[in-house]
């Protein structure tokens, strides 16, 4: 992200897995061809970028966040965000995002956005699936209603293809802007578990490069990257 110029993304396709092709009414940087999948939906993107350094790779984790909670949104839900691309409603996560990279020394080949939420799985079907202890949900739950796959999809895809334009035309910062208006974490204490053991602190937001800021219990600053977070307030 030291570059004032954003990346250009040259090619970006899309692959979700169904038995049946589903018709998804959208047009935009990705090439239409995703499908839905069972009672939830699972999508991988992947973009091709000129001059694209790793530094700059992790801002696309808040990009597919802030995507799949506009899409959310449009369904019916006030959807907020856990660092750092977990999608919660009424403190539920209901679907979450990754992101894998292919690079030459420092260079960046494409980034590959994968996302997965679940829309119309019955919260009895969570249980077994993930353990009682899962604080899971669904958008039909969330809503009361069922919720259109192919619909979903298309929203996401167009929220998605809106914040890939936005970063691409001005950099990270309104990317992360917009994350820290649905942001959940910032002021509150967590409990971060690393392969050093477990540590308290207090999140204190994210930096440029959307690293999580916490302070410990003696107001020393430390960067979090891919440990595991639970709040304890």
């Amino acid at each position: 992200m030291n570059d004032t110029t954003p990346a250009r993304p040259d090619h970006a396709c899309v692959l979700c897995p169904d038995p049946e092709r589903a018709r998804i009414p959208y047009r935009g940087l990705v090439d239409n061809a995703c499908r839905s999948w069972g009672n939830g939906l699972i999508v991988d993107l992947r973009i091709q970028y000129e001059r694209l350094t790793l530094d700059e790779v992790p801002v696309f984790s808040f990009v597919a966040g802030l995507a799949l909670a506009d899409a959310v949104q449009a369904a019916g839900a006030s959807p907020t965000i856990k660092w750092p691309n977990d999608v919660l409603i009424d403190g539920r996560k209901m679907g979450g995002a990754r992101i894998e990279c292919s690079a030459r020394e420092t260079e960046v080949e494409h980034v590959i956005i994968g996302v997965g939420a679940n829309l119309n799985v019955g919260l009895d079907d969570l249980v077994p699936a993930l353990g009682p202890k899962a604080e899971a949900t669904s958008l039909r739950a969330a809503t009361g209603h069922e919720i259109d796959r192919n619909a979903f999809a298309a929203d996401y895809l167009d929220a998605l293809d809106k914040w890939v334009r936005r970063y691409r035309e001005d950099g990270p910062a309104p990317i992360l802007q917009a994350w820290r208006a649905r942001d959940i974490l910032t002021g509150r204490q967590v409990e971060i578990r690393d392969t050093g053991g477990v540590f308290v602190g207090r999140v204190a937001g994210v930096d440029r490069h959307g690293r999580l800021l916490v302070k410990d219990a003696v107001g020393e600053r430390r960067t979090v990257t891919t440990e595991e977070i639970r709040p304890c307030d």
